[in-house]
């Protein structure tokens, strides 16, 4: 019987009935069998080749990339490929670590006496890079567009330190000098991470693609540090003495003495990012439970003096959280608009609610709250758009200006607008909207928000 329940019409045999068991694998193409033997795999990509890759003798098998089966005998398990063993079944777990499509893959392997090492195959060699002789071993940062190597963080008698693997080579990065390594994140072949010793924080930069070359960033001197923004500038607050402080890391590290500049000094109980539009970054300030920020385009400090919390920006105003109301406000600290909810249409529009209605704010434009709904934007231009609004269960549309291009009726499902022409849909008809109300011809899916014109 076929997927839809109907009877195939015809039927044929492409192996005969010789197993107990057939399952499915993640791999396409791939089945685990079971005979009297034990388990086994098959590749079976077309009824004339199917092939038996590992043979149904082990206690149970699992298909990993690169055409590499895990097996166990006897409560070992090993590595099989190309119908021979590259492990041999002696280990008390393996484990993958990490895999590149058509790159290099890595395994965590783990002995009798519970020591793990690691074991490679890339552009088809193998080896095991890393004898088993360490507690612990994690990816700690594979860059996605890199061809060969990674970063390990490795952890022995009580210490971490960090070691690449490039050309099935086992590389010593940093020693076990660490309590911990955590990566903060980065752009680019730039990474940073912190590394704590003693309770204090040491911040590196690791750039994977040039030999895995670490540049020390800061000393020991913070108690903590978390990356606030690396969209375009590299932005960190830091904790030292239990107060926050802000710091900007240099993005090219060319002062070799100083590869970071103090922005704010560590006097705050918290430093929030909030948002970056138009280049301008701004930070809230939290101290003794009220609210100020800092604006870092304009170097602008406003101190924590209000009970408000700032928690975006929006163009040239701020966006703040008072008395459980979204109030936008001036750099001079006027309330230009205040609602009960506010969400993002598209890049830098947004639908705001007051009461139960809700209406349009952009850098250039406002609607007010004056609908049921917002249905969506239909951008025009570059600077200006349309929307589709409901009111009494009607669907119509109105400018930027708030005037109405169409005047909301029942019988409008939908409106879109394609090539400069409004449609509306009627039942399972697109019509062009204008008075004769031309039936237009069309092919390919009706539906609630695509549909293809011909």
């Amino acid at each position: 019987y076929l997927a839809d329940g109907s009877k195939a019409d015809t039927v044929k045999i492409i192996e005969k009935p010789k197993y107990f068991n057939l399952y499915k694998t993640e791999q396409a193409f791939y089945y685990k069998v079971r005979n009297t033997g034990g388990y086994g795999i098959i590749r079976a990509k077309d009824p004339n080749n199917i092939m038996t890759v590992v043979p149904a003798q082990y206690d149970d098998v699992s298909v990993f990339p690169d055409e590499v089966y895990k097996v166990r005998k006897k409560g070992k398990y090993g590595l099989y490929q190309a119908g021979t063993y590259i492990l041999t079944p002696e280990y008390n777990s393996i484990d993958l670590l990490t895999v590149k499509p058509h790159k290099d893959t890595y395994y965590k392997i783990t002995n009798d006496k519970r020591k793990v090492g690691i074991y490679a195959i890339s552009n088809h060699k193998s080896k095991m890079v890393a004898e088993p002789i360490y507690d612990e071993v994690q990816l700690f940062y594979e860059n996605p567009g890199y061809h060969n190597g990674s970063t390990f963080k490795v952890f022995s008698n009580g210490k971490y330190g960090l070691f690449s693997i490039k050309d099935l080579k086992f590389k010593k990065e940093l020693d076990f000098l660490y309590d911990q390594i955590e990566l903060l994140g980065g752009k680019g072949n730039k990474q940073f991470a912190k590394l704590i010793v003693k309770g204090k924080v040491v911040v590196v930069c690791v750039y994977p693609e040039e030999e895995h070359k670490i540049v020390i960033i800061s000393e020991s001197e913070f108690d903590d540090i978390q990356l606030l923004e690396n969209d375009s500038d590299i932005f960190c607050k830091f904790r030292l003495h239990r107060k926050y402080g802000l710091m900007y890391i240099d993005e090219k590290l060319s002062d070799i003495n100083t590869k970071y500049k103090i922005l704010l000094q560590p006097i705050y109980d918290d430093i929030l990012y909030t948002k970056k539009t138009n280049d301008h970054l701004l930070f809230g300030l939290y101290l003794d439970g009220l609210y100020g920020f800092y604006n870092r385009a304009f170097g602008e400090l406003v101190a924590p003096l209000y009970n408000y919390e700032i928690i975006g920006q929006t163009e040239n105003l701020l966006k703040i959280k008072k008395d459980n109301k979204i109030v936008l406000m001036d750099p001079k600290q006027n309330i230009v608009y205040d609602f009960d909810e506010f969400k993002k249409l598209n890049f830098n529009t947004y639908s705001t609610r007051s009461g139960n209605k809700w209406g349009i704010l952009n850098e250039k434009d406002s609607i007010p709250p004056l609908y049921d709904r917002i249905v969506r934007e239909i951008p025009i231009t570059h600077n200006i758009s349309n929307y589709v609004i409901e009111i009494d269960g009607k669907l119509g549309l109105v400018n930027n200006k708030n005037e109405f291009i169409i005047y909301p009726k029942k019988e409008y499902q939908d409106i879109q607008i394609e090539n400069g022409i409004i449609y509306y849909l009627k039942g399972d008809q697109w019509i062009i909207y204008e008075k004769t109300d031309m039936l237009i011809p069309k092919k390919g899916i009706v539906g609630k928000k695509f549909f293809v014109l011909h």
